[in-house]
C-alpha cells in the first residue's frame, strides 16, 4: 500500500483519481477471480494437497515444475525485500541505542520470524494476523488525517520544518487539479504497482483447504470481503499521499513524513514494522510449500521441514544484512512483475481452461481465461521494462 501514492503521481504526468481507483479496482477483481479460480480447480483436480504444484498435476497439466519455480522465486524475493525493511525500520527506531543494523535484524529475526515462521498452519497466525491488521488500520488513518490537516502542504507547520532540515526533495507542492480520469506515460508506473498489489496467490491453494467447512462458493464470498476492505485501505493510502506530498510522495510514502518531529509518523512507522513481522509469516508459508515440493520433503516429518526452514529465514536474514530496500527495489520489481503476472494471472487462466469441461462456466469465460493468461504475460513484459526504466 505504500508505494501506490508515488504510483499515482509518476512522472511523465500523472494520473487521474477515478481512472487510478478503475486500475487498481480492476487489479482486485482479476486478483479475486484468481483465487476462486483456485479453490475450482482444486476440486476439479480432487486432490486433498495445498500446494499449486498439486493441484497442477492433478489436473494432467505437463510443466508442474512452473507451478512450483514461480511462487518459491516470488516469495524468496519479497521474503528478502521484507527482511531488509525489517532492518532498516527498526534500525532506525532504534538508533539512540547505537546498535548494529545486521544485529537488529537477526534479533528480530531469531526472536520474532523463527517462531512465527515455524508454526504448522495459517489458523496459528490468526493474532499475530490481528495485530498486523491493527497496525495497517492506524497508518492508513495516519495518512488520512495528515491528508485533511494539510500540515505537510506549502504553508503547513510541518512542510516549514522539512524546509528547514533542507529537505528540497520533499517539498514539491501538492498534486495540481488533475481530470478525474487523466491517463499518462507515469500511469504505467501505477498499473506495474497494482498488478501486484492484491498477490497472495502463492497461498491460494492452502487458503482454500484450510478454511473450515470449505465450499468455493464461501470461499469466494470470503475473499470477495477481505478484497473490498483492503481496496478501501489502497484507496485511501493512495490519495492521502498524493494530496500531502503529490509528485514527491516517495515509493515508501513513510518516508516522506518528518523522521523525528511528527510522532504519529514515528508511531506509524512502528506499527508498519510490526504489520511487516507478522505479515511475513504468511509470505514465508508460501515460500514453505514450494521449497518442500522442490526438496520432496512434502510428506516427510516435522524435523526435516523446520530444518528446511530455519536454513531458509538464515540465508534470507544474513542476505538482508547486506542490502537495504531501497537496492533490492529493481529487483523485486522484476521478480514481481514476472513471477507475480505468473502466479496471479497466467496460473489460474491455465487451470480454468483444462476445467472449462468439468465445470460449470458463465458464456465465454474460456475465451476471457485466453486473453487473462496473454494479458499476464503482457504485464509481465511491462513491469519488467518499467522497473528497469525507474532504475535509471
Amino acid at each position: 500500500m505504500l508505494p501506490l501514492a508515488f504510483g499515482l503521481s509518476s512522472r511523465p504526468g500523472s494520473t487521474g483519481f477515478a481512472a487510478a481507483a478503475g486500475i487498481v479496482g480492476a487489479a482486485g477483481v482479476l486478483g479475486w477471480y484468481g483465487l476462486h479460480s483456485m479453490a475450482r480447480a482444486r476440486e476439479v483436480s480432487g486432490v486433498s494437497g495445498s500446494s499449486l504444484r498439486e493441484v497442477h498435476a492433478g489436473l494432467g497439466l505437463p510443466f508442474a515444475w512452473v507451478s512450483t519455480l514461480a511462487p518459491l522465486l516470488l516469495t524468496a524475493g519479497c521474503c528478502l525485500f521484507y527482511s531488509a525493511f525489517v532492518g532498516d525500520i527498526y534500525h532506525s527506531l532504534l538508533s539512540p541505542f547505537s546498535l548494529p543494523r545486521p544485529f537488529v535484524l537477526s534479533l528480530f529475526s531469531s526472536l520474532v520470524l523463527l517462531p512465527l515462521c515455524l508454526l504448522p498452519d495459517l489458523s496459528s497466525l490468526f493474532y499475530s494476523s490481528l495485530v498486523g491488521l491493527a497496525g495497517v488500520l492506524y497508518t492508513a488513518l495516519f495518512s488520512l488525517a495528515r491528508a485533511l490537516d494539510g500540515s505537510y502542504n506549502p504553508g503547513g507547520p510541518r512542510f516549514a520544518l522539512m524546509e528547514a532540515l533542507d529537505r528540497p526533495d520533499l517539498l514539491s507542492a501538492p498534486l495540481p487539479k488533475t481530470p478525474l480520469f487523466r491517463v499518462s506515460g507515469g500511469t504505467l508506473v501505477l498499473v506495474n504497482m497494482a498488478c501486484v498489489a492484491f498477490a497472495c496467490h502463492y497461498n491460494g491453494v492452502k487458503y482454500y483447504a484450510e478454511l473450515k467447512d470449505r465450499t468455493v462458493r464461501k470461499f469466494s464470498f470470503t475473499m470477495s470481503l477481505s478484497f473490498l476492505s483492503v481496496y478501501a485501505v489502497f484507496l485511501s493510502m493512495m490519495f492521502s499521499g498524493a494530496s500531502s506530498f503529490g509528485s514527491a510522495a516517495q515509493p515508501l510514502l513513510l518516508n516522506n513524513y518528518h523522521p523525528s518531529l511528527d510522532r504519529g509518523a514515528s508511531a506509524a512507522r512502528a506499527l508498519t514494522g510490526v504489520a511487516i513481522l507478522s505479515g511475513y509469516p504468511l509470505m514465508f508459508a508460501g515460500l514453505k510449500e514450494a521449497l518442500f515440493d522442490l526438496l520432496g520433503i512434502r510428506d516427510k516429518g516435522w524435523h526435516p521441514k523446520a530444518a528446511a526452514s530455519v536454513l531458509s529465514l538464515a540465508l534470507i536474514t544474513t542476505l538482508a544484512c547486506f542490502v537495504t530496500e531501497h537496492d533490492l527495489g529493481p529487483i523485486l520489481g522484476v521478480v514481481g512483475a514476472v513471477f507475480g503476472s505468473a502466479v496471479v494471472y497466467v496460473i489460474p487462466a491455465v487451470w480454468n481452461v483444462r476445467c472449462a469441461d468439468s465445470m460449470p462456466l458463465f458464456r465465454g469465460e474460456r475465451e476471457f481465461n485466453y486473453l487473462l493468461g496473454a494479458a499476464g504475460v503482457a504485464l509481465a513484459v511491462m513491469g519488467t521494462w518499467v522497473t528497469l526504466k525507474e532504475a535509471h
